[in-house]
């Protein structure tokens, strides 16, 4: 099977699953505006299995967020992992 066939979010990952328990929920989801493969908006719905992530859409970025906007992505990653230390 072609990998673009199979690209979403598998059912048992979903919201309220046993893997989504599992999960640390200090998550944070970079999602790029003109993603043409996966989209921008699906990435929101995993706000309802991660109510603590952070969740930052690139405008001018694409589904390679981190080719499109290395410098902004890993300022993100940055500041994020910054902000996890200083909340242990």
């Amino acid at each position: 099977m072609q990998l673009s066939r199979r690209y979403h979010l598998a059912p048992e990952a979903g919201p309220g699953s046993r893997a989504a328990a599992t999960v640390s929920p200090r998550t944070l989801i970079l999602a790029g505006r003109h993603d043409h493969v996966v989209g921008f908006a699906d990435q929101e719905d995993l706000l309802l299995r991660y109510p603590q992530a952070t969740y930052v859409v690139l405008e001018d970025a694409g589904h390679n967020i981190h080719l499109d906007q290395p410098e902004r992505v890993a300022s993100f990653l940055r500041a994020w992992a910054r902000a996890l230390h200083e909340s242990a």
